[in-house]
């Protein structure tokens, strides 16, 4: 079923029905009687196509399930790497900050 948006052109009364792409357009107004209803487009239609990804993060699961186990495996090291390294970084910052005197912490938020 698709909802369609109908305006009459006679009292400009508009409305919206779900009708399946086989049936006929309206034509007569429910409130004015007279045949001067037209389907107007509100919204741009949806469409779906299956099979081809749409979005980065689909072509990265098509991607990702194309790869074979130790190339996998070879990934998920490298990103375990950057995020320990990235994780080690922060936690040498915080103590680092941490073995400050209130003074030097003042100094270092103003001056970075």
């Amino acid at each position: 079923m698709i909802t369609y948006d109908y305006e009459c052109s006679s009292c400009d009364h508009s409305f919206s029905v779900s009708q399946s792409i086989k049936d006929d357009a309206l034509s007569k107004c429910p409130e004015c009687k007279k045949k001067k209803l037209q389907r107007v487009t509100l919204e741009a239609p949806i469409a779906f196509v299956v099979g081809e990804p749409t979005t980065v993060g689909q072509m990265a699961d098509r991607n990702k399930s194309k790869m074979g186990k130790y190339e996998l495996d070879k990934r998920r090291k490298e990103d375990n790497a950057v995020e320990d390294k990235q994780n080690k970084e922060k936690s040498d910052l915080y103590r680092k900050i941490n073995k400050m005197t209130p003074k030097q912490k003042a100094k270092w938020i103003r001056e970075g």
